[in-house]
């Protein structure tokens, strides 16, 4: 998962706290540093000690290296050619991006995308707050792949033992 530009610090925390309770182990930011945050109070609960995070400096930094590391790039963005996150498919190795709270996802993340796609909304509002777009469509990758695949996860058994021993080295620091 990864987020370019976010504004609301609070927000971030809840992405990570949601991402983490669904079994994601990461999550990309792209942060310039000349961008002003809103600080925040609200802590991830703890879903940083678990997660992976790594921040970028740039949009094509960050989704050139995923892409670089076999991903397909997925954001969250309305055109034409959009398809819902129902259609993505998730059994891939999947990174999607979610724009900022005041903007949405910049041109380039776009640009560098293999796909656009919407969360498909009933009611008259234009969007998700970042944080319920990003449980939302995390819930949808965990759910996709525990019917196709049998398994939400695809770490090899050496991986796992691997992550095992350093989620136990972690949860005493």
């Amino acid at each position: 998962m990864s987020h370019a530009g976010l504004y609301d610090m609070g927000n971030l925390a809840a992405v990570c706290r949601s991402a983490d309770a669904m079994g994601f182990g990461a999550v990309h930011c792209i942060m310039n540093p000349s961008d002003k945050y809103k600080k925040s109070q609200r802590t991830a609960a703890g879903a940083d000690k678990w997660l992976d995070t790594r921040l970028w400096g740039s949009t094509a930094d960050c989704l050139g290296g995923l892409k670089a590391a076999g991903y397909q790039i997925i954001t969250t963005h309305l055109s034409a050619s959009s398809i819902t996150i129902q259609e993505v498919d998730f059994t891939r190795p999947t990174a999607f991006v979610l724009g900022n709270e005041r903007a949405g996802v910049s041109d380039a993340a776009v640009a560098m995308a293999d796909h656009t796609a919407i969360i498909p909304m009933a009611g008259f509002v234009e969007s998700f707050n970042i944080s319920v777009a990003a449980a939302l469509i995390l819930y949808e990758a965990q759910q996709q792949r525990l019917r196709r695949l049998g398994t939400q996860g695809d770490l090899s058994g050496a991986q796992q033992q691997r992550l095992l021993a350093e989620f136990l080295l972690r949860s005493v620091s």
